[in-house]
């Protein structure tokens, strides 16, 4: 541990909170870290939240580094930077923000971006169009060569050029029309979008895959955010507010209002932990040791909310507690691997995979089945109601033992003495890696396989996100994050551009490929989004691939995320869904600046 961020002060870790939980609310909070603020703060000008990844420690504690593969920003990054456009998900608003707006040529081949006059770094240096066009141009020139920075393949096939116009305007050049270049690459939502960086900080930079972009002492990470990091620890990192951000600073917003900009946020310091486990977290919030915690599962809310009135949800006390999320769940397979290469293979395991049960079991029948990828958002229902009763006739959603059974036979396969499958002497086996949120549903997955014959297991390992990513899982199970304002975004999910072999990262770690899939999928993006003409190509497209079984579909995911009101009130609400509740998005420092003081 660097001197910088021993403990000075308060800074209760995982386990010390929940000692916590069982006494008396701690009455002040000290920074952490270097000769940063020594300041002391009440309890009450601190919001106290849990963040990604989970675990006991946060493994990236000391990389700020957007753009380094396997990094998850969410608990401390995106509080540090701001991007050029927000999506709030909740009212389908395009929120300028680093930038005030931009518009399209007559073909879509080329966007100018103007950029909001009197932003400032946290150095005190101006942001202008040199750092728009040196971060673009960083993974464009990345893409094309190394490819070991997220982003930068995106960027690389959709970028020809980033030019500087001038100091405030930035035009982007694209190898192709392409009518949602700000939209998919420009502006954060969900867990999308590349934000500018420094270019005084990073054009020096030898290796960018390699730079953590973490040093306290120097002032790093430098960031446009209304947020500077105090203290980095495994099991904590803390955040205070910098009263010199610019966006408090007399019309910078021109006629823009909002909660969550024109004034410094109320909140004093931020910090968050590692999620623990649902039970875990529930003590936490109940004991009002922590504001805000990533979710909780459907038994879990119904306890907070019937002996907790300070804790509150999006939709207070009536289900569904939350709001359907973009990340559709699914078992992915990796088509990569032996073990599901084969399409009758697949097709046995859709037969085996009871994904009604685990809707029982997992979310109390609180969550609707998922026949295809797409989010169940208003925008995108003319789709899914073309494709559903598609997958019902090819057996999505529907178990069955005896069909399973054909199609292993049709693969070579036959039942060993212990009843498992198995071929020229060999069983069939297979590892499920997955995210942590959907940790619970792993262990049902694996049953329902273990009894239709297929030696499974469920895998937890830390360092989960590269294993997945570099293609070491059989099965995946995850969500599809993908589309929110058009049927584009899913539909990329899926494109062979995006392939990449065994042993490079890529987050489309399902490694399908199929070139008519590819080619749909290339149309619809000429055309403007949810054009009329877009459904037709859809709808092959999605033929396509329900026929080569790419996955699994399970269930639409709900956010399901309790507050507490004990210190702050402000939190988005069905009156007031000024943007989605949650630590688990690029949207939750708005969530934040939205929040006010508890008085009296």
């Amino acid at each position: 541990m660097t001197e910088q961020s021993k403990p000075s002060g308060f800074g209760p870790n995982r386990r010390e909170l929940g000692v916590l939980a069982a006494g008396a609310v701690a009455t002040s909070v000290l920074p952490i870290g270097p000769a940063a603020a020594q300041e002391q703060l009440d309890r009450s000008e601190v919001l106290i939240a849990e963040a990604w990844p989970a675990g006991s420690s946060f493994r990236n504690f000391n990389n700020l580094n957007p753009f380094a593969v396997g990094n998850d920003l969410r608990n401390h990054a995106v509080f540090v930077m701001e991007p050029l456009f927000y999506w709030l998900n909740l009212t389908g608003e395009h929120l300028p923000y680093l930038a005030t707006g931009h518009s399209y040529n007559q073909d879509f081949t080329s966007v100018t971006v103007t950029l909001r006059q009197g932003v400032t770094w946290s150095d005190g240096q101006p942001f202008t169009a040199d750092d728009v066009v040196f971060t673009f141009e960083m993974l464009r020139r990345n893409g094309a060569g190394r490819n070991d920075l997220v982003w930068a393949r995106d960027v690389t096939t959709s970028l020809k050029e980033a030019v500087k116009v001038d100091a405030h305007t930035v035009r982007f050049d694209l190898l192709m029309g392409d009518p949602r270049f700000v939209l998919r690459l420009l502006t954060a939502k969900f867990t999308t979008g590349i934000y500018p960086m420094p270019k005084h900080i990073w054009e020096g930079v030898e290796d960018p895959a390699a730079f953590q972009n973490f040093d306290l002492a120097r002032g790093m990470p430098v960031g446009t955010g209304p947020w500077r990091i105090t203290a980095a620890l495994p099991e904590r990192i803390v955040l205070d507010r910098r009263d010199d951000w610019w966006g408090a600073k007399p019309g910078v917003w021109g006629t823009q209002q909002g909660a969550f900009y024109t004034d410094l946020p109320e909140v004093r310091r931020v910090i968050t932990i590692p999620r623990g486990d649902p039970q875990q977290a529930a003590q936490l919030i109940a004991a009002r040791q922590v504001d805000w915690i990533v979710e909780a599962p459907v038994p879990v809310m119904k306890r907070l909310l019937a002996q907790h009135p300070f804790i509150t949800t999006l939709t207070d006390r009536d289900p569904p507690w939350g709001n359907v999320d973009w990340w559709a769940t699914a078992l992915f397979f990796n088509h990569a691997s032996p073990a599901v290469a084969d399409l009758n293979v697949r097709k046995a395991l859709l037969h085996t995979v009871n994904p009604r049960q685990i809707i029982d079991v997992f979310h109390e029948g609180a969550a609707e089945p998922l026949y295809q990828p797409y989010p169940d958002f208003p925008i995108l229902r003319p789709y899914i109601d073309d494709l559903t009763p598609l997958a019902r006739e090819r057996g999505f959603q529907q178990p069955d033992a005896r069909r399973a059974a054909q199609y292993m036979e049709a693969a070579g396969y036959r039942r060993d003495a212990r009843g498992f499958w198995a071929r020229e002497g060999r069983r069939w086996t297979a590892e499920i890696h997955g995210s942590p949120a959907l940790e619970a549903i792993g262990p049902i997955i694996v049953e329902q396989l273990r009894r239709g014959g297929f030696e499974a297991s469920w895998q937890k390992r830390p360092d989960f996100l590269q294993h997945i990513f570099t293609g070491r899982a059989d099965m995946v199970l995850w969500g599809n994050n993908g589309s929110i304002f058009d049927a584009e975004d899913t539909m990329l999910l899926y494109h062979s551009k995006f392939w990449r072999p065994v042993g490079e990262s890529t987050p489309r770690f399902h490694r399908w490929r199929n070139a008519r899939f590819d080619a749909l999928t290339d149309r619809v993006g000429q055309l403007p989004p949810n054009d009329p003409g877009i459904r037709a190509l859809v709808k092959e497209a999605f033929t396509i691939w329900m026929d080569e079984v790419v996955l699994v579909p399970i269930a639409q995911w709900y956010h399901r995320i309790p507050f507490s009101t004990a210190n702050w009130t402000g939190w988005p609400s069905t009156a007031n869904p000024y943007v989605p509740p949650t630590i688990s998005a690029f949207t939750s420092p708005l969530v934040v600046h939205g929040l006010r003081k508890v008085r009296g």
